[in-house]
């Protein structure tokens, strides 16, 4: 069986909003991907301050595109976090932790910073500079 007709019927079975969070995640992994493995912070295990910081700042991030992209659905932006972490660390449970509406701190640290780097790469193309300054410090 030819693999693009399985690819193009895999596809067309995802909603909308499945594959706009596939697309999302898969931008936010790779540019966070690349800001992790450029940075010095290579941790054995994440804090779990860390980890709400990271899951803040993917879900930030995916935020930011989802509103260039006019996605109104907030399910989305969580949905691409929460892909996105799972991309950059299989090991966590991203339902877990990726909450919007959490009291954590450290989630809306993040969630602020992954925002503005977010509206950074999709007004200029370039990636920001608050994760690895995040990171830095963590």
């Amino acid at each position: 069986m030819n693999g693009s007709w399985f690819r193009a019927n895999r596809a067309a079975a995802q909603s909308a909003s499945t594959a706009s969070a596939h697309q999302i995640a898969s931008i936010v992994a790779t540019l966070g991907l690349s800001a992790i493995m450029r940075s010095e912070y290579q941790p054995c295990s994440l804090s779990a301050d860390m980890t709400a910081t990271l899951a803040g700042y993917l879900y930030g991030f995916s935020a930011a595109i989802c509103t260039a992209w006019a996605i109104a659905d907030q399910g989305v932006a969580m949905d691409a976090g929460c892909l996105a972490i799972a991309l950059i660390y299989p090991r966590i449970a991203g339902t877990q932790w990726a909450n919007p509406e959490s009291d954590s701190a450290a989630f809306h640290r993040g969630a602020d910073a992954g925002r503005a780097d977010g509206e950074q790469y999709v007004t200029s193309g370039v990636n920001g500079s608050l994760l690895p300054a995040m990171l830095a410090t963590g």
